[in-house]
């Protein structure tokens, strides 16, 4: 027997069903999290190319020392890090 005051266990043909939990997709179905970690990275990539060195933070530079692409930005990742871990330029 079902309890048609149980609105969580409904799931009969006829039934409406059950309320789902949490937050609702942002586009028309839900990320998996390899396809949510690959858009932080486009995103944090084009931060990268799109904006100045000394407004990239520990993380940004630590993506530019990491990828072979932005072999070109490692000397300006390097000092950086340099100002942001607060040791003196020489």
């Amino acid at each position: 027997m079902i309890d048609m005051a149980d609105r969580y266990t409904m799931t009969l043909t006829g039934i409406k069903e059950p309320v789902k939990r949490g937050r609702p997709p942002k586009f028309s179905e839900a990320m998996s999290p390899a396809q949510r970690k690959a858009k932080q990275r486009r995103a944090q990539d084009d931060f990268i190319v799109d904006n100045d060195p000394s407004l990239w933070s520990e993380s940004d530079c630590m993506r530019v020392m990491s990828a072979k692409k932005f072999s070109s930005y490692h000397q300006f990742a390097w000092e950086r890090l340099g100002q942001i871990k607060g040791y003196a330029a020489s």
